[in-house]
């Protein structure tokens, strides 16, 4: 496999990652590449020397770094002159961005999610108190005697528990959505903190 084979598969096996992290890994290898080249090794060499790229793409999707490439491997022909070392991946932390949003969680972002959670545990009661509202028309239908006919308090409370149970249903949704959003916020917490923009 020559140079170009190998970064084509590795690029192909890297597309779940973010563009930027994506063309980070890949200048890495180029420049593994580069180097190789300067010191006389072909680019196939390197290419057997550095693995499989979809186990290396592998290993970065699942966030740890790949096994560190031995310069004495004897796909290398145990010459040890190729310089390579792993250089250390650069931060792309912003310690500015990293700030500015944590205090913004602090002061603005965790009151407005207890607001929004309060919200919602307030919206099932709705259904809830729908139900039980049923349920109590239609006991007191059955047991005590009031002016009303029996069976209008009886059917009133069979319309209240199925509207109960649609309330339910409705906010079913309400919360997979509710915390669909949570977790895309502090996704996007976790990208504008790492990448520096959303």
């Amino acid at each position: 496999m020559n140079k170009q084979q190998f970064l084509n598969e590795l690029r192909a096996a890297l597309a779940p990652l973010p563009a930027v992290e994506r063309e980070d890994i890949l200048a890495d290898y180029e420049e593994h590449f580069r180097i190789a080249a300067e010191t006389g090794h072909s680019e196939e060499t390197v290419a057997a020397a550095l693995g499989d790229p979809r186990e290396l793409a592998r290993s970065y999707i699942e966030g740890m770094d790949p096994p560190p490439f031995d310069p004495t491997d004897p796909t290398l022909g145990g010459k040890a002159a190729y310089p390579y070392a792993k250089r250390p991946r650069p931060s792309n932390s912003h310690p500015g961005i990293i700030t500015g949003v944590v205090l913004f969680n602090v002061f603005i972002g965790a009151w407005l999610l207890v607001s929004l959670i309060s919200a919602w545990i307030g919206l099932w009661m709705v259904p809830i108190a729908i139900a039980l509202a049923g349920i109590v028309s239609i006991v007191a239908g059955i047991c005590i005697p009031v002016i009303m006919p029996k069976w209008a308090l009886i059917l009133a409370g069979i319309a209240l528990i199925a509207l109960g149970i649609l309330a339910v249903i409705g906010m079913v949704y309400v919360t997979k959505y509710f915390f669909k959003g949570i977790r895309l916020y502090f996704n996007a917490c976790g990208k504008l903190c790492k990448e520096g923009k959303l």
